[in-house]
């Protein structure tokens, strides 16, 4: 999941810059990213990720 944060934190940095806690779920497919539970997530593709 470290991976996952530090993709986020890097490639939206505008959304995730003060936050010290990011939220993430995972899916089939997907992962949400969101900057607090009720914030709108960020759907980042598994393939993305792991490549």
């Amino acid at each position: 999941m470290d991976k996952i944060k530090e993709y986020a934190v890097t490639n939206y940095p505008k959304t995730f810059k003060d936050v010290n806690d990011v939220i993430v779920e995972e899916n089939d497919i997907v992962y949400f990213v969101s900057s607090h539970k009720d914030g709108s997530p960020i759907v980042i593709n598994k393939k993305t990720i792991n490549g």
